[in-house]
C-alpha cells in the first residue's frame, strides 16, 4: 500500500530555510527540483520510493507543498498590498454612488408637471405626424416630455388629467399618451401597485400599458407563471376588467399572427380575466396593429370576412362571451355599415340562445364604431342634435327581429358616450340621447348609457373626492 505519510515526514520540507519564508528567493526552486530528483531517482531510495508508487507520490508531494508555500508567500507580500488602494475606491463608490433603482429627477417639480405638460403639447403644433390623424401632435408630445420615472404616477395623473380637460385634442390622445408612461415606468416586481394605482383616467390606459409591458417583455416561464394571478385581488371591478384587457393586447404578440392562436392563450388566463383578453385579441386585429406600445410595429394579417362570419364557432367555450360581442370588429373598415351589419345580424343566428344576446347588443355597439371610423364630419356625428351617429345605430336596430332589438339599443347606448367623451373629454353636457327612442325600447338605451357611465366614474369619483377633501382642508386653514 502506498504511504501517504511522506508528505508530512519528508526529511529537510519543515527546516530548510528557503521553504519557510523565503520560498521565492533565488535558489528555491533549484532546492526543490534537487529534493524531487532525489527521491524519485536516488539508488538508494527503497524501490516503492522511485518512479513508480511513494516516489512518484512524494515527488508530487513535494512540488505541491513547495507551491502552496509561494502562493502564500507572493499573496502577504505583493497582492494584499497592491489591492489595498482599490479596494478603498470600491467601497468609496458603493458608498456614496447614486442608486441606479432611484433615478435622479431630470424633470420639474411634481407640482409643475401640468404646466409643464402644456407648454410641451403646445409646442408640438408645428410638428404633426400625418401618420397618427386621430392625435397628430402625440409622438412629438411623447418625445419632448421629461422623463417621468422619478415621479409617482398620482402625480403624472394630475397632469394627464388636467390638459385632457383643457384641450379635446389631447383628450383624444390621453389613452395613448399615459398607455407609453406606464411603459417607460414598468417594473415587474411593483406591477401590482402600479396597477392599483390607476384611477381610471383615459379608459385605464396606464392598467393597459402595464399588463401590456408585462405581456411582451416576460420570459415564456414569467408570463405562465403569473398568467393565472396578474389580474387578481386588483382594488376594483374596473382594474381586473382593464388588466385583462392589456393582457391580450400583449398576448397578440406572442401568438405568431393567429387569431385561433392567441385565442388559446387567453384560454389558459383566469376565468375572470378571459372576457378582457379575447375583447383585446380582437381589437388588436380590427385595427391590424399588435399593439399601441412604444417600439412595437407588428402588423396583424386582417380575418377574411368569410372567418369572421363563423369565428365564434370555432372558438373555444371560454371565449364565447365576449366573441360573440365584439366578432363583428374584424370585418374590414371599409365595408360598409349596411354590409357589415347584415352580415353580424346574420352570424348572431349561429350563436347558442346563451349568447345571442351578447351577439345583438354587438350590432348595436357596431354602428357607432363603425360609423364613427368611416363618415366624416365626425364631430358634427356627434355634437349635433339629434346625433347623426346614434340614430345610425337606431336604423340598424330596427332590423333586429323580437325581443333581441331591445339588447341592439342598449349596444348603440353603451357606446355613444363613450365617443362622446372622446370628442369632450368629459360627460358634462351629455345630451339625453335615450329620449329620442321609441318608448318601447327605452329602458334598454338607459341601461346601455348608465353602465358605460358607471365604468367610466369608478375611478373619476375616487379622484374628485380627494380633491374635494384637500379644498375643504385648504379653506379650513
Amino acid at each position: 500500500m502506498l504511504d501517504f505519510s511522506i508528505f508530512s515526514t519528508h526529511r529537510g520540507w519543515r527546516s530548510h530555510p528557503k521553504t519557510r519564508f523565503g520560498c521565492c528567493q533565488d535558489g528555491t526552486y533549484r532546492w526543490v527540483l534537487s529534493r524531487t530528483t532525489a527521491t524519485l531517482f536516488d539508488p538508494r531510495s527503497p524501490p516503492a520510493h522511485r518512479i513508480r508508487g511513494k516516489g512518484a507520490l512524494a515527488g508530487v508531494g513535494v512540488v505541491i507543498k513547495w507551491a502552496l508555500s509561494c502562493t502564500v508567500f507572493s499573496v502577504r507580500k505583493f497582492l494584499l498590498p497592491a489591492l489595498v488602494l482599490p479596494m478603498l475606491a470600491v467601497a468609496l463608490y458603493v458608498g456614496f454612488a447614486p442608486d441606479a433603482t432611484s433615478p435622479t429627477p431630470k424633470g420639474p417639480a411634481a407640482a409643475d408637471l401640468p404646466a409643464t405638460f402644456v407648454e410641451v403639447w403646445a409646442d408640438c403644433d408645428d410638428e404633426l405626424d400625418a401618420s397618427t390623424p386621430r392625435s397628430p401632435k402625440i409622438p412629438c408630445f411623447l418625445k419632448k416630455i421629461p422623463d417621468l420615472r422619478s415621479y409617482e404616477y398620482s402625480e403624472i395623473a394630475v397632469a394627464v388629467r388636467q390638459l385632457a380637460q383643457q384641450d379635446s385634442d389631447f383628450s383624444r390622445a390621453c389613452h395613448q399618451a399615459n398607455h407609453t408612461f406606464a411603459e417607460r415606468l414598468y417594473d415587474l416586481d411593483r406591477i401590482y401597485e402600479m396597477v392599483s394605482s390607476d384611477d381610471g383616467l383615459c379608459f385605464w390606459s396606464f392598467t393597459h400599458g402595464t399588463i401590456t409591458q408585462f405581456a411582451l417583455t416576460a420570459t415564456e416561464e414569467e408570463f405562465f407563471e403569473h398568467i393565472d394571478d396578474i389580474c387578481a385581488n386588483l382594488p376594483s371591478t374596473g382594474h381586473t376588467e382593464a388588466c385583462a384587457h392589456g393582457l391580450g393586447h400583449g398576448i397578440v404578440i406572442r401568438a405568431n399572427d393567429s387569431v385561433f392562436e392567441a385565442e388559446e392563450y387567453c384560454a389558459r388566463a383566469a376565468e375572470y380575466a378571459r372576457r378582457g383578453c379575447v375583447q383585446a385579441v380582437i381589437m388588436s386585429y380590427a385595427d391590424g396593429e399588435a399593439s399601441q406600445n412604444e417600439g412595437v410595429n407588428v402588423k396583424l394579417p386582417p380575418v377574411d370576412p368569410d372567418v369572421v362570419d363563423t369565428l365564434c364557432t370555432k372558438f373555444s367555450s371560454a371565449a364565447l362571451e365576449e366573441c360573440w360581442r365584439v366578432f363583428w370588429l374584424l370585418y374590414p373598415k371599409q365595408m360598409s355599415i349596411a354590409e357589415a351589419s347584415a352580415r353580424s345580424i346574420a352570424a348572431c343566428a349561429l350563436a347558442t340562445s346563451e349568447y345571442q344576446s351578447n351577439c345583438y347588443r354587438g350590432v348595436g355597439e357596431s354602428v357607432i364604431w363603425r360609423a364613427r371610423n368611416g363618415l366624416p364630419g365626425e364631430e358634427a356625428l356627434v355634437t349635433a342634435f339629434p346625433p347623426p351617429l346614434f340614430m345610425e345605430g337606431l336604423t340598424v336596430c330596427e332590423q333586429v327581429n323580437g325581443g333581441y332589438r331591445s339588447v341592439c339599443v342598449s349596444g348603440v347606448g353603451h357606446a355613444f358616450p363613450n365617443v362622446w367623451v372622446e370628442d369632450n373629454g368629459s360627460l358634462d353636457d351629455f345630451p339625453d340621447v335615450c329620449a329620442l327612442v321609441e318608448a318601447a325600447y327605452r329602458e334598454g338605451c338607459k341601461t346601455g348609457v348608465q353602465e358605460f357611465m358607471t365604468n367610466f366614474n369608478l375611478g373619476n369619483t375616487r379622484h374628485t373626492t380627494s380633491q374635494t377633501k384637500e379644498a375643504s382642508q385648504t379653506k379650513e386653514d
